[in-house]
């Protein structure tokens, strides 16, 4: 396993904590917030681009920078656009990317429906692209797949997409999946458990048949995902839509709305409102959440840092803390060692909410405990 930093807005703190901390080995970078000149000079040895096909133009104002990629869909290409010439801006976004001769070229893939027969349509097209026109070897090819959660949780849906990604026609090196998460009101990860099992079906089908996985727009949930599966590069993101994915931001103006910023703490496998680390502290039950070894940690959680979601410690922070945990994981070899680790970091997750309880701390909303039970039960399916 190895991580990647999926890069949107304030890229800086990724590359940085990449640099000087040595978090994560490569970057993917979003045609929706880095122009083509600037993708034009990426490092080709450590960088993929994403270029998010993933949507059509709302009205007439240019979303993000991809009016700088003529051969985007979003710029100037309408929804009346038919099947034929999308596939040619898959083509051209193909083409572009081995001009910049990365290593690991991720295929775009534009959907006009959830359609499964849409879906297919478009893998087999891209396929027998590839196949004709394939010239280096050691260039590895990800073929994109949009999951919205509603073909996620539809089992004969997901018999035959799988059945179809993994036709032995194939030639394809790998899988960026990509999956509408969907959290629900006040939550930050989906806590359901048919999105826990079947997207981890959808891992588990591809690694068995041989192909490399990386799981785009991933969450701290890749935590229960990575002891189950052996997925070959996980993404991480600093602001919350690098880690759920919304195919409305690539269709309309979207504002994440006002916030101090949050606290990603090891010990609760959870983020904690910035408002709660005061009465956390009040109450005495701040070394029931600090991050161990974290500098980052060390400086938000001292009582005069001022918090504002746009200070790069933050972030960093969450990075840090969820990269360690993922490195532990992979420590061990076999599933069962890695499952039960897992759970013996979800029991310290549980008996530091118990130990905030007995402190009168209630935490509440996207900070309490609301995914664990999901995680616990599902874990122990699997052993």
């Amino acid at each position: 396993m190895k991580i990647l930093h999926q890069l949107g807005h304030n890229a800086k703190w990724n590359i940085d904590a990449f640099t000087e901390n040595d978090i994560g080995s490569g970057f993917i970078y979003s045609a929706f917030n880095f122009t083509l000149n600037k993708i034009n000079n990426i490092d080709p040895e450590i960088s993929t681009v994403d270029l998010q096909y993933y949507g059509k133009k709302s009205g007439t104002a240019e979303l993000g920078k991809f009016s700088t990629f003529p051969f985007h869909p979003q710029n100037g290409h309408q929804a009346d656009k038919t099947t034929t010439s999308n596939m040619v801006n898959i083509y051209e976004g193909i083409k572009y990317q081995e001009s910049l001769s990365l290593k690991k070229i991720i295929i775009p893939a534009y959907y006009e429906t959830n359609a499964v027969n849409k879906i297919i349509s478009v893998v087999n097209t891209s396929n027998k692209y590839l196949r004709e026109n394939r010239k280096k070897r050691s260039t590895e090819y990800y073929m994109t797949i949009v999951l919205s959660l509603d073909m996620l949780v539809n089992a004969n849906a997901m018999d035959v997409l799988l059945s179809a990604l993994t036709d032995k026609d194939i030639i394809f090196d790998g899988y960026y999946v990509v999956c509408e998460s969907d959290p629900g009101y006040k939550k930050k990860i989906n806590p359901d458990y048919d999105y826990v099992e079947n997207l981890c079906r959808v891992f588990l089908t591809l690694k068995g048949q041989g192909f490399k996985v990386i799981h785009g727009y991933s969450n701290w949930d890749a935590i229960v995902f990575l002891s189950i599966c052996d997925i070959d590069y996980v993404t991480i993101g600093t602001y919350e839509n690098l880690r759920n994915f919304n195919p409305d931001r690539f269709m309309h103006e979207m504002s994440g709305g006002p916030s101090d910023g949050w606290y990603f703490s090891e010990k609760l496998l959870n983020l904690i409102k910035t408002k709660e680390i005061t009465n956390i502290r009040r109450l005495g039950g701040l070394p029931l959440i600090p991050d161990d070894k974290n500098i980052f940690s060390d400086v938000i959680l001292d009582p005069g840092f001022i918090w504002n979601t746009h200070k790069p410690d933050i972030h960093k922070n969450y990075l840090l803390a969820l990269s360690r945990i993922l490195n532990q994981i992979v420590q061990f070899d076999e599933k069962k060692d890695r499952i039960n680790f897992c759970l013996s970091l979800i029991e310290v997750a549980k008996k530091s909410y118990e130990g905030l309880a007995k402190r009168k701390i209630y935490l509440e909303d996207e900070s309490s405990d609301y995914f664990l039970s999901t995680w616990s039960s599902f874990l122990r399916s699997k052993q």
